[in-house]
């Protein structure tokens, strides 16, 4: 390993051009601070207002690379995610020049951003730059930054190869794996801690020390963005400060129980008069994350009992550790900015989370579960396609102008925004984004709902400022409208509780990055009855469908039935639960088991009075031909006695308050989308790729294939999850709605998906994106996007490719009418 070039006092003296010449100059570069001429950068006005001060700090040689440091105006630093923005915008305007740049930005010095520009064109050859970036807090810098300024070391590179060496250092995707693997070897070791110190039954079930562990790591993370924010009595190391403040106590206690178990229980989720606690100010934030989730008398959603205490060593937390919880998260940037697919950090953000979640998942059920994490980019293409078609339909604006708006660019001249849209379009799109229903039935960790919050968060930005209101990111506008979002516009589901949890997490941890102040921070919202567990392609209970569809009631019907007048209160106790505070939330909990075991009472009295009646029907039959059967009959008796007990131990399972996660009542807990719209505006997602053919290895049961083969028109052969995700989120959508799911590409020509291709090919204004670059690193499967709509007006389907070159190509558009013609429906992008 090379000598170290620099120390951590080397960043704490980064105080001006000079100092920061100087540190370049120790990694080799050509370095001296020289004033820089804005007008020689060409910089557009709105970026060349922005900038106080520049330098031209690094040139490696007939303007091979450059390092060009910007002092941004203050007002463009109000938050991380605004320096962000000005300095993609400008990397965009310098990325013109053929040199190749590193550019550096701040406003006080306090902080250096590092910011990596890299050029990429479209298919009409534009240039479109994205950026990759490194916030350095000069107050306390950590060994992660010395790493990526090391890895950038000039050691004798020409520019060509040191701009390389700049790309890989600031590659995302390596810190996310380094960041894994560090981090499972992190879990395995708090497990072990966990089960070692506390000898309690409860820790004997892997799925309880598991679940435990991640709580515990999650919960942690959450406040190492929170003390980003200065969020923790106002101390950027505050989970840190506080273990040393321990350790000098003379009777030495235990980190866990005298400071995380308070701050956790007794703190975050408890309001206190302005937010004084013995630590400083912290804000309250409730939404159940930090509930106090065991103790004596306190049981588990399964109505276990839970451990009445929980011991930890000192030495799982120990800092001066970096095998140990605060000795590894330290060891990395943490940043309170969320990324986009052209605006990355080079640090641990909320998206991580994720990544780490759904790595971990496919590790520990390799081989049993589907679930692979969705690159942003691609991501963040499926929202805005099928968003910019959802307005499109709303609005009768081009498509052409609502992607536009949905990549909404603030340095945009007044006059060209203005003709983007009229005031009255801008009435409509508010209309239509307020009305917005997204579903995604495989939530996983919540790629997709927060792609689809950014997308709209990009439109209402636009819609304000033709308002004449100017409303930037890291702004307490956004976390309102965020907040409006998250209760308004999404909703998903997920048979994994684990997932939910790390999908709940990010979605809080949305809501926190753009607040400014510790005083501004509201309670977090309860997502309990936004991000729900469950089986989403299970809908009936022993097959029987319990609840009705609200949009296929007979028309005519005036008579409210008895099902509707028990679903009535649960949906409006859901309601009220999502601002809910601590005390009124336990209440409202109890209050809707109760409404929801009330409502499944009374549907299952409905079925089974019918299923008493057939028998009745039955058995006098039976009777007027002598007490002869036939086999039918003999059949369908049994049949009937099995109905009738399958309902009747559902109805026990009901009164103790047993609940299962193997089915899913999409018309009871999202019922407001079926009666307001007919059900949802768009359904997305990448939902799981798992065969049932080795039943027990998968998870299947012989009861769920003999489901799917009942259910659906698309089980087929082995069956598969991802065809059934299709046909089920299709009936999810409204008659106008819009789809759009990642999938594996082989449906377009193997035989055991004809019947898929049918279905898809019935559909209206279907695109399919093959991807000729593989997507997901640990899938053993090439993927495609299928978008399409839910009617059959207009028969056009366009197939692109997606390069190795990350180049989007179309190959061809035609009716697709083509390919129901075409033998078994085949599907050939290239013939």
């Amino acid at each position: 390993m090379p000598e170290r070039l620099l120390q951590l006092d080397d960043l704490r003296s980064l105080t001006g051009p000079d100092r920061v010449a100087s540190l370049f100059g120790r990694l080799g570069y050509n370095a001296e601070a020289q004033p820089l001429n804005l007008e020689d950068l060409q910089l557009t006005f709105r970026s060349a207002e922005a900038v106080y001060d520049a330098h031209l700090i690094a040139d490696q040689g007939d303007g091979g690379l450059q390092v060009l440091l910007f002092q941004l105006q203050p007002e463009e630093w109000s938050s991380p995610s605004v320096a962000s923005s000005r300095m993609k915008a400008i990397a965009s305007q310098v990325g013109r020049r053929d040199t190749e740049f590193l550019l550096l930005a701040t406003k006080d010095y306090n902080q250096l951003m590092l910011v990596n520009p890299r050029k990429s064109f479209d298919d009409k050859m534009n240039l479109k730059a994205s950026i990759r970036k490194l916030l350095i807090d000069r107050t306390n810098p950590t060994a992660y930054d010395l790493d990526r300024l090391e890895a950038i070391a000039v050691r004798g590179k020409s520019p060509q190869e040191l701009y390389k060496a700049q790309c890989e250092a600031f590659d995302v995707e390596k810190l996310t794996k380094a960041f894994y693997r560090g981090y499972k070897q992190l879990f395995d070791k708090v497990q072990q801690g966990v089960k070692r110190h506390n000898n309690h039954p409860y820790f004997d079930d892997p799925d309880h020390l598991h679940q435990f562990s991640q709580r515990l790591l999650g919960r942690l993370m959450f406040l190492y963005f929170l003390q980003k924010k200065e969020f923790l009595a106002g101390d950027r190391r505050f989970l840190t400060t506080q273990y040393q403040r321990l350790r000098t106590d003379p009777e030495d206690t235990e980190y866990y129980t005298s400071v995380l178990e308070p701050l956790f229980f007794e703190t975050l989720n408890q309001q206190r008069p302005n937010l004084e606690s013995k630590w400083g100010k912290i804000p309250y934030l409730n939404g159940g994350l930090f509930d106090r989730d065991y103790g004596t008398g306190i049981k588990d959603a399964a109505g276990r009992l839970t451990p009445e205490i929980v011991t930890l060593p000192n030495g799982l937390f120990d800092p001066g550790d970096t095998d140990s919880i605060l000795g590894f998260f330290n060891s990395y940037n943490f940043t309170i900015s969320e990324n986009t697919s052209g605006d990355e950090d080079v640090a641990v953000d909320p998206e991580m989370l994720g990544k780490v979640f759904e790595n971990m998942l496919a590790a520990e059920e390799r081989g049993q579960s589907g679930t692979f994490y969705t690159p942003r980019g691609i991501v963040q293409f499926m929202c805005s396609e099928v968003l910019s078609r959802y307005l499109a339909d709303e609005t009768e604006m081009s498509l052409e102008v609502l992607q536009k708006l949905i990549e909404y660019d603030p340095d945009l001249a007044d006059s060209e925004f203005n003709q983007l849209m009229s005031p009255q379009q801008a009435r409509e799109l508010k209309k239509a984004i307020a009305s917005l229903k997204v579903l995604d039935p495989a939530v996983g960790s919540g790629a997709f709902p927060l792609g689809m919050m950014q997308v709209i968060l990009n439109v209402r930005q636009a819609i304000a400022r033709r308002e004449g209101m100017k409303v930037s990111r890291g702004s307490l506008t956004i976390s309102q409208w965020k907040r409006d979002i998250i209760a308004n516009n999404l909703y998903g589901v997920d048979i994994k509780p684990e997932a939910i949890e790390i999908a709940k997490l990010r979605m809080w941890l949305s809501l926190v990055v753009d607040i400014p102040n510790i005083e501004d921070v509201e309670p977090l919202p309860n997502l309990d009855y936004k991000l729900m567990c469950g089986d989403s392609l299970i809908s009936t209970i022993h097959g029987e469908q319990l609840i009705p569809d609200p949009t296929k009631t007979q028309q005519g019907m005036l008579a409210v039935t008895p099902i509707q007048i028990a679903i009535a209160p649960l949906l409006e106790l859901e309601k009220r639960y999502f601002d809910a505070q601590t005390k009124e939330r336990h209440l409202l909990r109890e209050q809707i088991l109760a409404a929801e075991a009330n409502v499944f009472r009374v549907a299952v009295s409905d079925r089974y009075q019918y299923w008493l009646g057939k028998q009745k029907e039955l058995e006098t039959k039976i009777k007027t031909m002598k007490g002869k059967i036939s086999k039918a009959q003999e059949k369908e008796r049994k049949e009937i006695a099995n109905k009738l007990a399958d309902l009747a131990k559902f109805t026990a399972e009901v009164e103790i308050g047993e609940r299962s996660l193997n089915f899913f009542q999409y018309h009871l807990h999202f019922r407001d989308v079926f009666e307001s719209k007919g059900g949802f505006d768009v359904v997305i997602g990448n939902p799981p790729y798992v065969f049932a053919r080795n039943s027990q290895d998968k998870g299947f049961t012989d009861e769920d294939k003999k489901y799917f083969y009942d259910n659906y028109e698309l089980a087929e052969y082995q069956v598969n999850l991802y065809p059934l995700f299709i046909e089920k989120g299709c009936s999810l959508l409204n008659n106008k709605g819009h789809f759009a799911y990642i999938t594996p590409n082989n449906w377009m020509t193997i035989n055991t998906n004809k019947k898929l291709r049918h279905f898809i090919l019935n559909k209206s204004n279907i695109k399919v994106v093959n991807f000729l670059a593989q997507v997901f690193e640990s899938a053993s499967v090439d993927s495609s996007i299928i978008i399409l709509e839910n009617h059959t007006s207009n028969s056009t389907i366009s197939l692109l490719e997606y390069t190795k070159e990350r180049i989007l190509i179309l190959i061809k558009e035609l009716n697709s009418k083509y390919f129901v013609n075409q033998k078994d429906y085949l599907i050939n992008i290239e013939s």
